[in-house]
């Protein structure tokens, strides 16, 4: 495999009576016939002005576009030039380094989510944070909070401010510190043109904000959430915002709409959108209810936890509490504390099963319904539980081809797309390729999924390849039990 800069880079060399990296072997055609007409010129004694002309001539009486623009290129190319590669001992010195505006849970320069099931909080949370913000109280669990400049920037997309007003207002707000960006009348903020990113570059070049809440990702981005494609440009804006004024970035972001009810615990597959959403994001914060009786109780305790980040420890969860305010019964006031102070409800039979469902998909891949039946049945879980399971789960699960076909199985969301996509190319080799060396592996003894997942990285075994492999060795079994504690991988004793 050889890039067009090399093998240009190689006729620049043989044309200037250096010496090439390359030989004729390893060019392409184009440059292979450009290096015999060379070679030709060099044997009738041409120098190199003549060869020069000679391949001029030669791309003026050439219709072939590709051939044309090499030329070009050789004629203006260094010759001799090799490239130099910085290593991270010469770089890394000069690379920024992580700053947290709230210690562990909010990056400055960075991109962090906020997400939350719909009615859980998201904007009095994100509020509440601006308020301390500006009134430099410490943050929620008591840490300082990085302040500058003590300015908070707001992009109401949402057509909130009336209550966002009257919020602030209620807990005594400094409102000369808290700048708003309105959405035009009959009109979205499109986060992803530059009419609507000009504002926001100046308020944060004017005032230098310590903080920017964009409220939020759906209302702020026309093009949907669904694939890159619709995500990049408004996530690369705000990223580069975030960086150019080393502000801490909070983008709310909406869950899918939950199956049953908003007590089940959010966790990385809840995140509406493409996966690039949860990769470009640095930290992730999310908020759930807590439960704590057998009815859900929308204004009971919350927890708010994080659910990604990518330096550190990651901090222990916090609840909030959302209480009246003694002048306005209409506007919560929220506290903070440590989660210890509730005990949850049990989980219910159905939420134990999906636990294991996802646990168990998350392992093994997409499974058939059939399989799925045989180990929840192991596990005392009856078809009825299973089925309240799937539709308690919701859109989380999905099926690989549709429901009651031949051939379809149950799957994650995130399990069916690039996975699929990438064994299409090549559907049998990685995973065959991997099914020996899984076996091969598993002759040495039983194996954790754990150690097996580590070893197939090191192998260069994805693991979607893993999972399929492990449906393709029939020899293959469990020692005590998908998903049970001391469970592994191991090789059928044959008598």
């Amino acid at each position: 495999m050889l890039t067009e800069r090399r093998q240009q880079q190689a006729i620049v060399d043989l044309l200037h009576g250096l010496t090439p990296e390359l030989d004729y072997a390893a060019l392409s055609k184009p440059y292979r016939r450009l290096w015999q007409e060379i070679q030709d010129c060099l044997e009738h004694d041409y120098n190199r002005h003549d060869i020069q002309q000679e391949l001029y001539r030669l791309k003026l009486s050439e219709s072939d576009e590709k051939l044309t623009g090499i030329i070009d290129a050789v004629l203006v190319a260094e010759p001799g030039y090799r490239a130099k590669y910085a290593t991270l001992q010469e770089i890394g010195p000069d690379l920024p380094q992580t700053t947290w505006f709230w210690p562990a849970w909010i990056p400055r320069g960075l991109l962090t989510l906020l997400a939350a099931w719909p009615g859980v909080g998201k904007t009095y949370l994100a509020l509440d944070l601006a308020r301390r913000v500006i009134s430099q109280l410490p943050a929620p669990d008591e840490a300082e909070f990085d302040w500058q400049s003590g300015k908070v920037v707001y992009v109401d997309a949402e057509d909130f401010l009336p209550d966002i007003y009257e919020r602030a207002t209620v807990w005594g707000m400094d409102l000369g510190k808290f700048y708003p960006i309105r959405r035009p009348p009959r009109d979205l903020i499109d986060m992803s043109r530059p009419e609507y990113q000009d504002p926001l570059i100046d308020m944060c070049y004017d005032l230098r904000p310590d903080m920017v809440i964009v409220d939020s990702l759906s209302s702020v981005n026309s093009r949907g959430e669904n694939n890159i494609e619709d995500l990049r440009e408004v996530l690369g804006f705000f990223i580069e915002l975030a960086g150019a004024f080393d502000v801490a970035l909070l983008l709310i972001h909406h869950l899918r709409k939950p199956n049953k009810g908003v007590t089940q615990p959010v966790t990385m597959h809840d995140l509406r959108g493409s996966g690039h959403l949860v990769a470009m994001a640095r930290s992730i914060l999310s908020i759930d209810i807590i439960r704590t009786g057998p009815e859900e109780d929308l204004n009971g305790p919350r927890q708010l936890k994080v659910l990604k980040k990518n330096r550190g420890k990651y901090p222990k969860p916090l609840s909030v509490q959302y209480q009246d305010s003694p002048t306005n019964p209409d506007v919560a006031v929220l506290s903070y504390g440590p989660i210890q102070l509730f005990e949850r409800y049990p989980e219910t039979l159905t939420e134990r099963c999906a636990a294991w469902l996802v646990d168990l998909l998350e392992e093994r891949g997409p499974l058939p319904f059939t399989e799925i039946q045989d180990l929840a049945a192991r596990e005392d879980f009856r078809y009825w539980v299973l089925i309240e399971a799937r539709q308690f789960l919701g859109d989380k699960l999905v099926d690989t081809i549709g429901p009651k076909r031949f051939g379809n199985k149950w799957a994650l969301v995130g399990q069916t797309d690039d996975d699929e996509a990438e064994l299409e190319e090549n559907p049998t080799s990685s995973v065959s390729q991997c099914a020996v060396w899984l076996v091969e592996t598993l002759q040495a003894g039983p194996l954790s999924y754990r150690d097996l997942k580590a070893r197939a990285g090191e192998a260069r075994f994805k693991e979607n390849i893993l999972q399929r492999a492990r449906q393709q060795c029939p020899q293959i079994v469990d020692t005590v039990g998908p998903r049970r504690k001391g469970n592994r991988w191991t090789l059928r004793e044959i008598s």
